[in-house]
């Protein structure tokens, strides 16, 4: 049956009914494991969504669906570590708005794919969580890496590993940076223009089953242990990190 009221243009009904489908999914894999359910959406809208609508649109439903996972886990989150974040990530987001060369998306995956290996398999010292000058540098980067590519949850995830140890303070702590980024995102495309309105009824539909996501994983959460979180974050967080690699391998123009 045709739902007329889906104002989103282009965006057919079996599109609808699969996004709404995959923000449950990927939103309970998000609120289990902390990353990868923002990049697995990004990467699945893209089949569906114009370009020029996919970052905002994406944006505002992470904002929504990690709003939700902070709401649910705040009482884990790790405030000293997530304050200087932060403050460095809204000067990467405000970078990021009025970037006008854009960074060849090749060689930032890369970049970025190496640098998560490196970060989440290098050996975990006593004394080598980062310092606070050098978490507002890696806020004020990350957010700005997620203004132009769309999505950098498994470079927050890397960096916060680094400092903040237990799943439930790590998966916490994510949940509130990315809710201040997207939606410092969110505003920032607003301020350029981009017009949500005709985008309204997928994006609250998506923040439902998102938020119904969130909870389902969070049960899950509570009932794993910290060695298979731990084995599992790793393992998650590298196999994004080696199609990074991949994609941005695809890109590199070798001529």
């Amino acid at each position: 049956m045709p739902f007329d009221w889906i104002s989103a243009p282009g965006l057919s009904d079996t599109g609808f009914l699969f996004l709404i489908g995959v923000s449950f999914l990927t939103s309970a894999i998000s609120a289990t494991f902390g990353l990868g359910g923002g990049v697995l959406l990004l990467v699945l809208m893209t089949y569906f969504l114009p370009v020029a609508a996919l970052i905002p649109v994406h944006g505002a439903v992470q904002f929504g669906s990690n709003l939700s996972r902070m709401l649910v886990q705040r009482r884990h989150a790790v405030w000293p570590v997530l304050l200087p974040m932060l403050a460095g990530g809204v000067f990467g987001c405000l970078a990021g708005a009025v970037f006008t060369v854009r960074l060849d998306d090749a060689v930032l995956r890369l970049v970025m794919g190496v640098a998560i290996i490196i970060l989440i398999w290098l050996p975990k010292q006593s004394g080598a969580s980062l310092t606070r000058p050098t978490l507002v540098v890696v806020g004020g980067v990350i957010n700005f890496i997620s203004m132009v590519v769309g999505a950098a949850g498994p470079l927050t995830g890397t960096a916060l590993s680094r400092t903040i140890d237990g799943r439930h303070a790590l998966v916490a702590s994510q949940a509130v940076f990315q809710t201040a980024q997207h939606g410092l995102k969110v505003l920032a495309f607003g301020v350029a223009g981009f017009l949500l309105a005709p985008w309204l009824v997928l994006i609250c539909a998506m923040l439902v089953t998102g938020f119904l996501g969130t909870l389902a994983g969070s049960l899950i959460l509570a009932k794993s242990n910290d060695r298979l979180f731990s084995l599992v974050f790793k393992i998650v967080i590298t196999a994004l990190a080696l199609d990074l690699l991949r994609r941005g391998s695809e890109g590199i123009n070798y001529a």
